[in-house]
């Protein structure tokens, strides 16, 4: 089974590039701002005893992950975020994914929706030999 929580943040960047032309090359490297709508998915096998019985994971847990995550992103210059490095949504997924540690963690996506953008990462477990 697969669990999915969604968050959006707002923040502001840089891309520091050349465009394809003058107007994307100004408009990129000019700070300016997006939405980010962003979601953390985790697989799993419901879990048949104890605490988390009948869930894959707690909500709540997931939650908190997640607010943490958000804490580190909403209303910042992203170009300023530690670890972060170049403020691209590849960059901002793999950002998450590594802040965000939960059990069986799938899939982080970060979509900008009023541009049309949007980044998924899949993390794909190794298997034991």
């Amino acid at each position: 089974m697969k669990l999915t929580q969604s968050f959006i943040f707002e923040a502001a960047h840089t891309l520091k590039w050349r465009g394809v032309n003058v107007y994307d090359q100004i408009k990129s490297n000019t700070i300016h701002g997006h939405t980010y709508h962003a979601s953390i998915s985790i697989e799993g096998e419901v879990v048949a005893e104890g605490h988390e019985e009948g869930m894959v994971n707690d909500f709540n847990a997931m939650g908190l992950m997640t607010d943490f995550v958000k804490s580190q992103l909403d209303h910042t210059f992203l170009d300023e975020v530690k670890d972060l490095g170049r403020p691209t949504l590849e960059n901002i997924c793999l950002y998450i994914a590594k802040k965000a540690k939960l059990r069986g963690l799938c899939e982080v996506t970060v979509e900008r929706k009023a541009t049309g953008d949007k980044c998924t990462y899949e993390i794909r477990k190794t298997q034991k030999k």
